[in-house]
This record gives C-alpha cells, sequence and structure tokens, in this order.
C-alpha cells in the first residue's frame, strides 16, 4: 500500500508516536510504532494539545499499521487520554473525524465498539487505505456524508 506524505509539515517524533499537522486541511497524522505501551499514549498524545492548541479544530488519522499488536497500552491509558482531551476540546468541535488505519481485526472492533463511547461526539471510521482514510478525515465535517 502507498503511503501518502505529509511533507513539508511541522512533525513531533518519541521513540513510538510520530505526529504531525496539516494545517491547510486541518488535519493532525499520528502514527503508532510497535510497542507503544501507556506510558507512551499518557505522556505523547496530551503533549500535541500542548505543542498545538488549536488541534482541537483538526480531523485526524491514527495510522496503527506498524503496531501489529506489539504494543502495551490498555484500555485505562485510552479512557485516561479521552478524560484528558475531554478537558482540552470541551466540547467546541463536536464533529471531529477520527479516521484509524488498520488491517488489524482487534482493533478495528475496538474502535467500532468502545471509541464512541470514550470519545462522545466523535466520528472514528477504520480504514485499510491510506488515501481513503485521508479523504473522509479532509472533508468538512458539518453536512459531509459518510
Amino acid at each position: 500500500m502507498p503511503r501518502i506524505e505529509q511533507s513539508p509539515l511541522p512533525q513531533r517524533k518519541s521513540k513510538n508516536v510520530i505526529w504531525s499537522v496539516d494545517p491547510e486541511r486541518k488535519l493532525l497524522f499520528i502514527e503508532l510504532r510497535g510497542g507503544v505501551s501507556d506510558y507512551d499514549l499518557l505522556k505523547d498524545i496530551p503533549q500535541i494539545w500542548k505543542d498545538y492548541p488549536d488541534i482541537v479544530w483538526f480531523n485526524v488519522i491514527v495510522d496503527v499499521m506498524e503496531d501489529r499488536g506489539s504494543g502495551n497500552w490498555t484500555w485505562g491509558a485510552l479512557q485516561q487520554i479521552a478524560k484528558e482531551w475531554k478537558e482540552v476540546e470541551q466540547f467546541r468541535n463536536p464533529d471531529k473525524r477520527v479516521a484509524i488505519l488498520t488491517d488489524n481485526y482487534w482493533i478495528t472492533q475496538l474502535v467500532n465498539r468502545a471509541f464512541g463511547f470514550l470519545f462522545r461526539g466523535e466520528r472514528f471510521r477504520c480504514f485499510e487505505d491510506q488515501e481513503a482514510a485521508t479523504a473522509w478525515a479532509a472533508c468538512a465535517p458539518v453536512d459531509a456524508a459518510d
């Protein structure tokens, strides 16, 4: 599957979490690499909000294709991130779109069954193709058809 280049975009990188921002299209790209832990998620994801406060207005593409189930993150970490995100977002962008790029059945099930519960008001969808994920996330959230 060909990867879409997101340059020239500001990029931040930690050991297992890489993120970049496309301010023109108002998109945040997050890549989770193999071995992502609760520590990585709880340290790196909130740092995005601190480094780029306007991120609340951006839709998101999360690429977990490289994780391959080797991560050591838990439901508790996702709950903590959701709690912190609610405090940051304050329902200012309730139609935010989050595209998850994965071919992992279990991640798809988690997204389909749980993410809407954790992140109320946001719309989640899984994709195996980055172009399709980016096109869906880049759509204007208001009056945009799924």
